[in-house]
C-alpha cells in the first residue's frame, strides 16, 4: 500500500466514525428528552394517586370518628 492509499483510508475511517459519533450523540439526546419525559409523567401519576389516597383516608378518618361518637 502507498502513503497515499493508507491516508485516504485514515481520512475515510475517521469521516465514518464521525457519522457514527454524531448518530450516537443525537440518539442519547433523544434517549435522555424521553426519560426526562416519561419520569415526570410518573411522578405526576403518583402526586395525583397520592392526592386521591390522602382524600379517601381523610374520609375514612371523618367517618370513623362519627361512629366513634355514636357509640359512646
Amino acid at each position: 500500500m502507498t502513503d497515499e492509499i493508507i491516508q485516504d483510508l485514515k481520512q475515510f475511517i475517521t469521516q465514518q466514525l464521525g457519522g457514527v459519533s454524531l448518530r450516537i450523540d443525537t440518539l442519547e439526546t433523544s434517549m435522555n428528552r424521553q426519560f426526562k419525559e416519561l419520569s415526570d409523567s410518573i411522578a405526576d401519576a403518583l402526586d395525583s394517586s397520592n392526592d386521591a389516597i390522602d382524600i379517601q383516608i381523610k374520609d375514612h378518618e371523618t367517618r370513623i370518628t362519627k361512629l366513634e361518637h355514636k357509640t359512646v
